[in-house]
């Protein structure tokens, strides 16, 4: 809820928890923290950020391999062999997400969860598709209109979140712009300025993230969940630290403090050794 939300939903959302801040209770007993199901069945199944391969970087930080996911769909025992479990922390934290647009890696349209004997595999456009309308969820110009961006009574009203070309393209799918499937238009939108997501999309995981953190009464900064002391040794882990911790040899690796983030000035390098082990005594 720090650092994950503002990657994701841009700094200034109205999701994120205060990193420096503690006794906090956002309790709600009137809202429904529950998953929604178009959560669950199209706005959040980002898979257009998944990339083709998964990177490996030896302690140097030099790319010594690349994993395609066709590879390694239903071999997991792969990530164990040789030092490919350190190298492949390094790579979760040095290797770029995919884009959020409409473009889907081959390995995930083509080859998902393909076997090593078969040269074909599932299409994750089409599941997810077919997902949406077995689930019999809205289509796009509902969750565009519920949250807040007008209603589409003709295809020239979707100009303010689509490309012309896409909407050109959506008529020659759809014989009504209302029956535009949500994970079809969503991923058609542009993506908000300083977000991952178009703003359908972002609307729909802002609402749900919200939703489980004040419907849940036992949300971590909620009074007494945890004691002040127990809170401040949780505050001062981050996923950089868990990685470091997990890590087969953790004298070996170093990662930056805001792993959602490329290293940079403002985000460097850091020995595992100087990030902060928990301290379960507490």
């Amino acid at each position: 809820y720090s650092q994950f939300m503002d990657a994701m939903l841009g700094p200034g959302n109205f999701v994120s928890v205060p990193k420096d801040e503690l006794d906090l209770n956002f309790y709600e007993p009137d809202v429904d923290g529950t998953i929604d199901l178009v959560f669950s069945t199209a706005a959040y199944r980002l898979h257009t950020w998944v990339t083709s391969k998964i990177e490996l970087y030896n302690e140097d930080h030099e790319l010594t391999n690349e994993l395609k996911l066709r590879d390694v769909f239903h071999q997991p025992m792969t990530i164990l062999e040789n030092d490919n479990f350190d190298c492949i922390i390094r790579g979760l934290c040095l290797q770029k997400l995919g884009k959020f647009d409409n473009k889907f890696t081959q390995e995930m349209t083509e080859f998902l969860f393909s076997r090593f004997d078969e040269n074909f595999g599932l299409d994750i456009v089409a599941l997810n598709i077919q997902r949406g309308r077995d689930h019999q969820i809205q289509g796009y110009t509902f969750y565009k209109k519920h949250c807040g961006f007008g209603s589409t009574w003709s295809w020239s009203d979707l100009e303010n979140l689509l490309d012309k070309e896409d909407i050109h393209k959506l008529q020659h799918l759809y014989e009504s712009v209302d029956d535009i499937d949500l994970y079809v238009g969503g991923f058609l939108e542009k993506p908000n300025r300083g977000t991952s997501l178009g703003p359908t999309l972002e609307c729909l995981v802002s609402q749900q993230f919200q939703k489980l953190k004040t419907g849940d009464r036992f949300f971590y900064t909620n009074p007494g969940q945890f004691t002040l002391q127990q809170l401040e040794e949780i505050k001062q882990q981050s996923l950089a630290s868990i990685l470091c911790w997990e890590a087969d040899d953790p004298h070996k690796i170093r990662v930056q403090p805001n792993v959602f983030k490329l290293p940079r000035d403002n985000n460097q390098l850091k020995s595992c050794s100087e990030y902060r082990m928990l301290n379960i005594e507490a």
